[in-house]
């Protein structure tokens, strides 16, 4: 049993962060169609990972398309583009949102900016590090964005190396579990490891 921790990050900024930036709540049930777009400024903008998800529809049919494939996205250099559509979610516990997250690097007054539906909103990097920010396009209970903490790459990555000792007489394995801050977990399937003499 081998366990890594990531230690805090002395200078966050030195590898590229990661931002997570969702849409969606408002009324259960009631459809809102978006179209937003998020630009870095005074940073770069490295990857972008789609986070969108569809209605659960057991056997989708031919000609259904419309009602499961409706997000898209582009990338321009530094900037993002995307359209999508939520719903509420459904219960407190299961999420009906749709998102992006981004990788990018800068410094404590990089700016990320947002349009959504018109609404703009601008979080500067440092205020990201120290926690969510999120704004609603009418008030409380209409639809809302959310830019999720910056999370930098000592917090979402780690290097392990083992060294396997073994008698050879036996297949042994290795399995791979991660726990997150949110409690939330992943883990590998099994890595099998056999001596050469048994296989």
């Amino acid at each position: 049993h081998h366990a890594v921790r990531p230690p805090a990050a002395a200078n966050p900024y030195d590898a590229p962060l990661k931002v997570a930036v969702a849409v969606g709540w408002g009324q259960k049930g009631e459809d809102v169609d978006w179209d937003a777009s998020l630009r870095i400024e005074g940073g770069t903008l490295h990857h972008v990972e789609p986070r969108f998800r569809g209605h659960e529809i057991v056997a989708p049919q031919d000609g259904e398309e419309a009602s499961y494939a409706f997000s898209s996205w582009q990338q321009q250099g530094d900037a993002v583009t995307f359209k999508t559509r939520t719903w509420g979610n459904p219960t407190t516990t299961t999420a009906a949102t749709q998102g992006l997250c981004l990788t990018l690097s800068g410094g404590a007054h990089t700016v990320l900016r947002g349009r959504f539906n018109g609404t703009e909103h601008a979080v500067s990097l440092q205020d990201l590090l120290a926690g969510p920010r999120s704004g609603y396009l009418g008030g409380f209970l209409t639809p809302a964005f959310l830019f999720e903490r910056a999370v930098p790459q000592v917090e979402y990555s780690a290097r392990l190396q083992v060294e396997h000792e073994s008698t050879g007489k036996q297949r042994e394995w290795y399995t791979v579990r991660v726990r997150q801050f949110n409690g939330q977990w992943a883990w590998s399937s099994p890595i099998w490891v056999e001596s050469k003499e048994q296989s």
